[in-house]
């Protein structure tokens, strides 16, 4: 995108930065007004500016010439003050300046011409020219006083626009814009839009609507579906030119109020490019609404509920709506058609509902973070008995299924699975395994069509039960690269989806052969949270960055965001719903999204890959090198080259990635990047080819690669002749050069041991940084177990020595599950780097301070007693409970419980010290949480 402004002159636009065609450095051009521009489609450039005349940019972007006012000349520019510029139909680039118009044929474009200028009386002659557009009856021109036709046989003819009545202002006959559209001549002025009649060749005013006022109208501009956008200087409005209406939206009729609008364009994709003054550049993006919030069709007082996180989502037998919310159970009661509302947290003290299910008989059943409920008259009803038949108190049901022979499977957090046969009043646990991994838990329990039953897990993978058989773990082949699955999905006999937190695999389970998907198929990010099938067996993966909808034939994945009507991109494992009607709602952090779109008329624009930088050791040759260059030639001495890549769709041009490759160098294509920039040091002589892929935030890649060729030159030395030549020399010289030759070894050597000393410091600095990244955690950047482990016996022997004292502090932060389970694991991850950097900052730097593992911190503080340390640690709390965790828009609030150990500097076991740590934890934990505790000295003694 090429924009023109009013002090940094022509500027080239990819979504990202900017490059300033008129830079100092390269082509002598200060930086200036540019009004308007033209690109021939040789990569010539001429722009008009304001005060500096007409300047002609070469392909090369070297200044060619500049034509500037010159009163001897009467062909010369009529002003150094360029209003406009137009290339009409003949070549001829015809240029509006505040005092007349010039006109230069493209066939010998160092010649101008000044029209009318011994005309005095004619309407163009050292008029101000606004605007200038070409019609099947010539070219009109805007100007100061009124609209000029010069028609195909030379002819003038002058409009004046008709005036209001009621609002006559200075200036009112001056015409500022003037166009011709497939709907017609079209012109604006101070007082409104005016269309050209050619039955009574006038010209008519638009009314506008009574509610607003008659705007100082600066440029028009019509789309291709012939909606006419109107430009102001109190902001953009919108006309149907078919329906003869002005359009209104949620806001009102106007779409960008108090915005001064000057220049309108639309992008091949539809984007409308909004230029103000003073208030920057505005993109419109077509909103297809793929999606809508339900929220706007539920009644008042339940909007605030359904717009919050939503958990799960569910249609019972009776077509009612069920829709888990964050506090409030909403539903919709199909024969009726009323939403009603159950207030579940103040009633039963649920935090979080997992997933709704039905029994044979219809009654509906609910998995919450405290237990299983039954749905009885509008009302919930706690549901104990298949706890106390199992012989375990009521915990946390995080899977759900019921059987079409009515046996429930429960997902009991820490427990296993629950089966509890109504029938019969019997309940068992299995996968007990589950109970002895910390955190672990069923995510999901789910059938296949042939009745088996599969439990996807968060840290122990798979599981199935084949009907009539026992569960046992399936061996999916990719535990080395993640330890358990979000969600569980078979599509057939053979064949599930399975959701990780790296990507998506598509697993078959007769062969054992897997497919691994992720954000290089288009997928928008590569947590994948759920999946479903939609009424087309479409399937569709649910992320922490929004759904994306995959395509069997191209095996790559479409992705949607909030342009297209999401309230948010934080996608929940069971809130999806598929309706009669074919669409489906999707559940996310800030409520109820309902598919409303056609996929076979979506548009879905390809990206196309540029070439926007180039960079030859260390001086930027950018302008010499259009976005259509297909090579690059290199001399024989160069050092470094950097090439800059774009992906040419502005939509969400920060989602925007690339894959590459240098054949020639290497065959191997990279990973997805967000980095745009590639650079290459010392490439041999010889003749490279670079591919580039662009995928753009949609998950749509490029129809075809870039494709540069690049070579690099060979030096003097690589010519066969002088080789033969220089090995005659080198023979007949050869025993005059012996001494030549051991001193220049013996320096060489020296060089080389100079090199080796370089060469050794450099591979200390890489393993001390190999070893810090070895012993510090990646998340929070404190020391890890093993890290900790090491520098505590240093510090331990260190105050030994010097007979001081210390104390170790185990830190577990309090009720760190309900964070993850309410906002999701990226939430998680900021409270935890949140408090280390509280945890840091409190820290002396003899301190040594580390995460034990998960929400757990250590801590030891040299030459402090055990009541020291919990002076510390009760302030550090404090700190947590009135400085808390800030994540997109909602308060975290962190508490922790300390224990603290005091042992003899003597005691070389750290597992003693941690142990008696955790003991006094326990203590404080049992307790009530958010105190700081000191281990007894009976404790001291009994260890």
């Amino acid at each position: 995108m090429w924009l023109a402004t009013d002090s940094d002159g022509l500027l080239r636009f990819d979504g990202s930065e900017s490059v300033n065609w008129l830079s100092v450095a390269e082509s002598g051009l200060r930086r200036q007004n540019v009004n308007k521009f033209v690109l021939e489609n040789n990569g010539a450039i001429w722009m008009a500016s304001w005060g500096h005349g007409l300047t002609y940019l070469a392909a090369a972007n070297d200044v060619q010439y500049n034509f500037r006012a010159d009163s001897g000349d009467p062909d010369a520019l009529a002003s150094d003050r360029v209003q406009t510029l137009f290339l009409d139909s003949k070549q001829r680039l015809w240029i509006g300046t505040v005092a007349g118009v010039n006109y230069i044929d493209l066939a010998n474009p160092r010649e101008i011409k000044r029209y009318a200028a011994p005309e005095l009386e004619h309407p163009l002659h050292k008029n101000r020219i606004w605007w200038i557009t070409e019609s099947a009856e010539g070219l009109w021109f805007a100007t100061a006083d009124g609209i000029v036709l010069l028609n195909t046989e030379q002819q003038v003819k002058r409009y004046l626009l008709p005036q209001p009545e009621k609002n006559i202002l200075e200036r009112a006959r001056e015409v500022r814009a003037i166009q011709h559209f497939s709907s017609g001549i079209w012109a604006s002025s101070a007082t409104g839009v005016y269309q050209y009649h050619s039955g009574c060749d006038c010209f008519a005013r638009l009314e506008m609507p009574a509610q607003v006022a008659s705007p100082r109208v600066n440029v028009l501009y019509q789309s291709p579906d012939n909606y006419l956008w109107v430009g102001s200087t109190e902001g953009l409005f919108l006309y149907d030119t078919e329906a003869k209406q002005w359009i209104k939206n949620r806001q009102g009729f106007n779409y960008l109020p108090d915005v001064d609008v000057r220049t309108l364009y639309e992008n091949a994709d539809s984007q409308l490019w909004v230029g103000s003054r003073d208030q920057g550049l505005f993109i419109g993006n077509p909103q297809q609404r793929a999606f809508q919030p339900l929220s706007s069709q539920l009644p008042s007082p339940l909007q605030q509920a359904a717009s919050r996180l939503i958990s799960a989502l569910y249609q019972d037998q009776q077509r009612n709506i069920w829709i888990a919310a964050h506090g409030a159970l909403i539903w919709l009661e199909h024969a009726s058609n009323q939403w009603h509302q159950v207030l579940y947290r103040q009633q039963h003290n649920i935090r979080k509902i997992y997933q709704f299910a039905s029994q044979p008989d219809g009654s509906l059943w609910l998995a919450t973070d405290s237990g299983l409920y039954q749905m009885q008259d509008g009302r919930l009803r706690p549901e104990l008995t298949p706890f106390e038949l199992a012989g375990i108190p009521p915990g946390a049901i995080t899977a759900f299924h019921i059987s079409t022979d009515g046996d429930f499977y429960l997902g009991v957090w820490q427990r296993g699975l629950l089966r509890w046969q109504p029938q019969t009043q019997q309940a068992t646990i299995s996968l007990t395994n589950l109970a002895t991994n910390s955190g672990d838990q069923i995510y999901q329990i789910v059938t296949d069509q042939s009745g088996n039953l599969y439990a996807a897990t968060r840290y122990s993978g798979l599981y199935k039960r084949p009907v009539g058989q026992s569960w046992h773990q399936v061996e999916t082949g990719v535990a080395n690269l993640v330890e358990g699955f979000n969600c569980v999905l078979p599509v057939a006999e053979t064949i599930v989806w399975l959701c990780s937190e790296y990507g998506l695999w598509r697993l078959d389970l007769q062969s054992g052969s897997s497919s691994q998907f992720l954000t290089e198929q288009g997928l928008p990010s590569v947590f994948i949270t759920g999946a479903f099938l939609d009424q087309q067996q479409r399937l569709w993966a649910l992320t922490n960055h929004g759904p994306a909808r995959f395509n069997e034939h191209s095996q790559r994945f479409t992705s949607y965001s909030l342009n297209d009507g999401l309230p948010d991109l934080t996608m929940q494992r069971n809130a999806h719903l598929l309706l009669p009607d074919g669409s489906f709602l999707l559940g996310t952090a800030m409520g109820v999204a309902n598919s409303k779109f056609d996929i076979e008329a979506e548009y879905m624009p390809v990206p196309r890959v540029a070439l926007s930088q180039v960079e030859i050791d260390g001086r930027d040759q950018t302008r010499h090198y259009p976005v259509n260059q297909t090579q690059i030639a290199l001399p024989a001495n160069f050092r470094e080259l950097v090439i800059g890549v774009s992906v040419l769709d502005y939509r969400e041009p920060d989602k925007n990635t690339i894959r590459y490759r240098l054949l020639g160098f290497s065959s191997n294509w990279s990973s997805a990047t967000r980095n745009r920039e590639l650079r290459y040091l010392g490439l041999a002589p010889g003749n490279y080819l670079l591919e580039v892929i662009g995928q753009n935030s949609q998950g749509i890649q490029s129809a075809e690669p870039l494709r540069i060729q690049i070579q690099v030159a060979a030096p003097w030395w690589y010519s066969p002749y002088l080789w033969i030549v220089s090995a005659v020399v080198f023979l007949t010289t050869l025993l005059l050069s012996v001494y030549l030759r051991e001193l220049n070894l013996r320096r060489r050597n020296a060089r080389l041991a100079g090199l080796v000393s370089a060469r050794t410091q450099e591979l200390e600095l890489l393993a001390q940084q190999l070893q810090n990244k070895a012993d510090h955690d990646e998340l929070t950047g404190l020391l890890n177990r093993a890290g900790f482990t090491e520098h505590f016996q240093r510090l331990r022997l260190q105050l030994q020595r010097s007979q001081q004292s210390l104390s170790l502090v185990l830190i577990d932060l309090d009720y760190f599950k309900s964070i993850n389970d309410q906002f999701g694991h990226a939430a998680g991850d900021a409270a935890l780097q949140h408090f280390a950097a509280k945890l840091s900052t409190r820290a002396r730097g003899s301190d040594l301070t580390g995460r034990w593992g998960g929400e757990e911190f250590i801590l030891a503080l040299a030459d402090c007693t055990a009541s020291d340390a919990k002076v510390f640690c009760e302030a550090l709390l404090r700190e947590m409970q009135q400085e808390p965790c800030s994540y997109q828009g909602a308060i975290l609030k962190l508490s922790a419980t300390f224990g603290i150990a005091q042992l003899p500097v003597s005691c070389s076991s750290l597992e003693q010290w941690v142990k008696l740590a955790d003991d006094a934890l326990y203590q404080g934990k049992h307790r009530g949480r958010a105190q700081a505790v000191i281990a007894k000295p009976t404790q001291l003694l009994t260890n």
